[in-house]
């Protein structure tokens, strides 16, 4: 994914590329990314440096935490990061005529993975008692667990 910079162009740079998620190498344990990556954007001239701004549009396959059902899901994660040829906290550096958005979005994507991977957001998870999947409905089971710091007060009784 290499943006080839003309001498004199001050303009706006659209790209677009197209990598198999394989060579990205971003799959983990538990998530599998799935086809190809799909990076578009556009590379803005800042005087001496550049910025590039964009979206990663990706697939990726994960067990859901609470549930544990199989996942697929098509993720888009908007990206901006800016490019020096002097090293900089700020921005990456690159030198020559081209600068190469492998490492960086790769980077991005790594970054973008949430903590705990879930099917929706309102996953119910399974019953600790039978184990159901309770998005498909309730299964009966009393799952109340009463804090034990409390336990005392079970055996207290109120006379009239």
């Amino acid at each position: 994914m290499i943006i080839r910079l003309n001498a004199g162009n001050k303009e706006d740079l659209p790209f677009s590329f197209i990598v198999p998620c394989n060579e990205l190498d971003i799959s983990s344990d538990g998530t599998l990314y799935l086809g190809d990556a799909k990076v578009e954007g556009k590379l803005v001239f800042l005087g001496e440096d550049y910025v590039t701004e964009g979206a990663i549009t990706i697939r990726k396959s994960f067990l859901c935490d609470r549930c544990l059902k199989e996942v697929e899901k098509e993720v888009k994660i908007d990206f901006s990061e800016k490019f020096s040829r002097e090293e900089s906290d700020d921005s990456t550096l690159f030198t020559g005529d081209e600068i190469d958005l492998t490492e960086v979005v790769r980077d991005i994507v790594l970054a973008a993975e949430p903590i705990s991977h879930l099917c929706k957001e309102e996953c119910k998870g399974l019953c600790k008692i039978c184990g159901k999947d309770l998005n498909e409905g309730e299964c009966g089971c009393d799952r109340f667990i009463a804090d034990p710091r409390f336990s005392i007060l079970q055996d207290y009784r109120i006379d009239d």
